[in-house]
């Protein structure tokens, strides 16, 4: 903020060495920012469901990938902290962890499954072959 930047600026190495802006650019863009949301919403799966509100209830569907090898999540909303957490253990093996805050839910679902099953407010550890 301090050189007039309001949001992720347009390129990682916007300043030098000398702490000055490199060349033109636009100091707001959002452009960096935005794959925040795709790791939220595609690495992890975690989605709101228009229907309930606040997050009362939410889908999760991670898509894990090998070439990440593990990824971590939280996600603070009005109904309190979703945390996922999948992580490969081997190539075929896959470690996830849910967590769902109390008095909400979360339809959990991975790639393969045909359909989503439920799950209350609670700590998940499951070990899965995909």
């Amino acid at each position: 903020m301090d050189l007039g930047a309001t949001t992720i600026w347009e390129a990682w190495d916007a300043l030098d060495s000398e702490g000055r802006l490199t060349g033109e650019m636009s100091l707001n863009h959002y452009a960096f920012g935005s794959v925040a949301e795709w790791i939220y919403s595609e690495c992890c799966g975690i989605r709101p469901m228009e229907e309930f509100p606040g997050f009362q209830k939410v889908r999760i569907e991670p898509r894990p990938d090998q070439r990440l090898g593990w990824i971590s999540a939280e996600y603070h909303s009005a109904a309190g902290t979703y945390r996922i957490e999948w992580k490969y253990l081997d190539e075929e093996q896959v470690q996830v962890k849910v967590s769902v805050p109390d008095g909400a839910a979360a339809y959990f679902r991975l790639p393969g499954d045909v359909q989503a099953r439920e799950l209350k407010s609670g700590e998940y550890n499951m070990s899965v072959t995909l």
